[in-house]
Parts: structure tokens; sequence; C-alpha cells
């Protein structure tokens, strides 16, 4: 702004000037008479007020230098020290933040690859049934079982059993009076299996599982 008022000041200067010889090139903007006096009064006022002026804006502008300067020579060095140790340690916080959020993301992935399951065999059903046998290679398997009843009066078990034993080998489920529902049931044997269901009023399904590690 101290610039801009150099400017007009010099403007009315040479306008002053101009006007000594010339009053009606310098009061060109005049709709009145133009007279040598009238420019000299004119211009002289404006030149006395664009000095002014110009002082003004120069003092404010040196004083917010002067200013900023001090804040610049006043800011404590220890404040700068402290700023860049929280820094520090909230980038270290963040660094250790997605160190663990990695770890988590690779244990996840490994277990994924380390635990599979492979469907050995499915069977639906309404009713009792004797299944084909299978065979388990793996110590660890499961069956996952559910049923659904038009009514509250479903009855099922299974039970696992072995072809050469008549004896049952495992009560998997014994479900009775209920609408709806499943379970998933782990085991820890191997060898050849069949799967005996005995259902009334309900419709089931059943799903064997074998564990494949990777």
């Amino acid at each position: 702004m101290g610039e801009f008022f150099a400017i007009l000041f010099l403007v009315s200067l040479i306008l002053l000037f101009i006007g000594l010889f010339a009053p009606n090139k310098s009061l060109f903007w005049y709709k009145k008479e133009r007279t040598v006096r009238k420019s000299t009064k004119l211009y002289g006022i404006a030149l006395i007020a664009f000095f002014i002026l110009t002082g003004i804006t120069a003092s404010d502008k040196n004083a917010d230098s002067t200013n900023n300067k001090e804040q610049q020579e006043n800011t404590d060095p220890q404040d700068d020290n402290i700023s860049r140790e929280r820094q520090q340690a909230q980038n270290e916080i963040l660094i250790r933040a997605e160190a663990k959020r990695v770890a988590d993301s690779t244990y996840e992935a490994d277990s994924k690859n380390l635990q599979q399951w492979t469907i050995v065999k499915t069977w639906k059903g309404s009713g009792i049934k004797k299944t084909e046998p299978f065979t388990i290679s793996n110590r660890r398997w499961r069956i996952i079982w559910s049923y659904t009843s038009a009514s509250d009066a479903c009855f099922m078990q299974i039970w696992t059993q072995r072809p050469t034993s008549d004896a049952p080998e495992d009560l998997v489920a014994n479900v009775a009076n209920e609408a709806s529902g499943g379970e998933t049931s782990y085991f820890y044997n191997q060898g050849e299996f069949y799967i005996d269901v005995n259902a009334a009023d309900c419709n089931w399904k059943i799903i064997v599982e074998e564990e494949t590690n990777h």
C-alpha cells in the first residue's frame, strides 16, 4: 500500500508542475474553470495527503517487520525441541501400529494356509439312513450337521460307526421336539466309518470334512 501512495505522490507532483504552465492539461478531469491557482491548490493538497499516507503505511510495514523479527527471535529453542520429540513419539506409535497390523495379517494368512478342510462326503435325507463307508486318513475331521422341521416334533440321532463293528462309535447328535438346529462336531481318529441316522419328521443334511495340512 505504501508503494501505491508513493506513486500517487509522484503523479501529483508531475501534474502540479504541468499545471504551472498548462492548467488545462493538468486539470483535464476538472469540469469548472481551469486556472494555475486551482491546479496548484488541488495538487498541493494531494501532495500533502499522499506524503502523509506514504509515511504512515511505511511505518506500519516497518512495525510489522520488527514484530515478526522479535517473535522469531523470542521463539524458545526448548519449545522446538519439545515439538520435535512429540513428533518423533507420534511417528514411533504409528510405526508400531503398522508393524502389528502387518504381523496380524501375516499370522491370519499363515493360519488359513496351514488349516484347510476337504469335503469327504455329503448326504441329505428325511428319515432313517445308513450311509456308505468313507475313509479318514488324517487324525482330525469333522461332521457338520443341520436339520429343519415343519413342526416341533422332530426327532433325530446321528452316530458314527465302523463297518467292522456293530457297536456305535460316537454319538454326534441327539435332537427331540425342536424345529431347526445344527452343529459341528470334531473327531480325532482315523480309519473307515459310516454314518447311522435315525430321524423322523425332519429334513437333515450331513457333511463330513477332513482337515488337510500344508
